[in-house]
C-alpha cells in the first residue's frame, strides 16, 4: 500500500494539499526506491519476509480512496477494480459496478 501525504503542517496550521496526482495504472516501478539487501542475508530470510522479494518491484493500481471536503468534515469514496476488471465504486455504504478498466482508461 502506498499512502500519499495529503496534508501540510505549518506550526499550528494544517492545510489540505489539493495537487493532482498522476499515477500509472500498470507497472509502477519502485525498484530504485527499495533498499539494497545483501545476497547473504537474502538467502537466509523466510519467503514471507518482504526483504526476500526479488526485483524488479513493479505494482499495479487496484484502488484509490478520495476525500472530498475540509479537514473537519467531508465524504470519502473508494474506486477499486475487481479481478474481472470491473470498476467498483463505494460511497456511503453502497457500491456500484461500473465499467471495465479499459473503458475508464479511454476517458
Amino acid at each position: 500500500m502506498i499512502h500519499l501525504k495529503r496534508f501540510s503542517f505549518k506550526g499550528p496550521f494544517t492545510d489540505k494539499i489539493e495537487s493532482f496526482v498522476d499515477f500509472p495504472m500498470k507497472d509502477l516501478d519502485l525498484t530504485s526506491y527499495m533498499p539494497f539487501v545483501d545476497a547473504n542475508l537474502e538467502a537466509n530470510l523466510p519467503p514471507d519476509d518482504a526483504r526476500a522479494q526479488i526485483p524488479p518491484f513493479k505494482y499495479d493500481l487496484y484502488a484509490v480512496t478520495n476525500h472530498f471536503g475540509s479537514l473537519s468534515s467531508g465524504h470519502c469514496t473508494l474506486f477499486a477494480f475487481s479481478s474481472d476488471e470491473i470498476l467498483i465504486v463505494y460511497s456511503r455504504y453502497r457500491f456500484h459496478r461500473l465499467e471495465r478498466r479499459m473503458d475508464v482508461l479511454r476517458r
